[in-house]
């Protein structure tokens, strides 16, 4: 890539080849072009690594990264490391974009360049991608000030900071087994940090009882 991208879209994925698919082409579909997507293989004994690759042959957009299992934080953290984007967009490998996503979070902080960190609000799909709920988030400080001790005023696959946050914080805390994406949250509004919610639904999170964790 000649030109360093706008953004950076970390997907870390392990053994996710049932929805790979569908979550790669909903980033390269996006209306927002400026972007590169940074597809970590933790350590997948399926054909993850083999459908990222068949991606990453149509589009240069597309950096892999595989290495042995390290878990979701680990991976994460690689992947930031490596990003070139001066904003950071979260991506899991069974989750949905809707095309715009990019675009409007892109532009929104943009135009509020104090902000830290944004998140939208979601659609909750099952295993065939059928709408079951949506998830409305805060869209206040006030009200993420007072709900973060209750749960993360934000969520984790609709994540879209700048780099430096996540710099500025050190990323993601390898240690911790679960709840990672909560503690950078908690940190960084008690250091101070911007963080707040657009109202929109950008996102589309699958929940199914299959669904695959990190061996880490």
């Amino acid at each position: 890539m000649e030109n360093k991208p706008k953004v950076s879209v970390i997907m870390s994925v392990f053994n996710g080849q049932k929805f790979l698919n569908e979550s790669i082409q909903s980033i390269l579909g996006q209306t927002f072009e400026d972007f590169e997507l940074i597809i970590i293989d933790d350590g997948s004994t399926d054909r993850s690594l083999e459908i990222a690759k068949s991606f990453q042959r149509k589009d240069k957009r597309i950096i892999i990264i595989s290495h042995s299992n390290k878990g979701l934080a680990k991976s994460l953290n690689i992947g930031i490391k490596s990003s070139q984007g001066d904003y950071i967009a979260r991506m899991d490998a069974d989750d949905i974009s809707y095309k715009d996503r990019l675009m409007k979070q892109y532009k929104f902080m943009e135009n509020n360049q104090s902000l830290d960190l944004i998140g939208c609000s979601i659609d909750v799909i099952d295993e065939c991608g059928k709408i079951q709920s949506e998830k409305k988030q805060y869209t206040t400080a006030e009200k993420i000030f007072k709900t973060k001790y209750f749960q993360s005023p934000i969520l984790h696959i609709t994540f879209f900071g700048k780099k430096s946050f996540f710099e500025k914080h050190k990323g993601y805390r390898e240690n911790l087994l679960y709840a990672q994406d909560y503690d950078l949250v908690l940190r960084a509004i008690d250091s101070g940090a911007k963080i707040l919610n657009i109202s929109e639904k950008l996102v589309q999170y699958r929940d199914f009882k299959e669904k695959v964790k990190p061996l880490k």
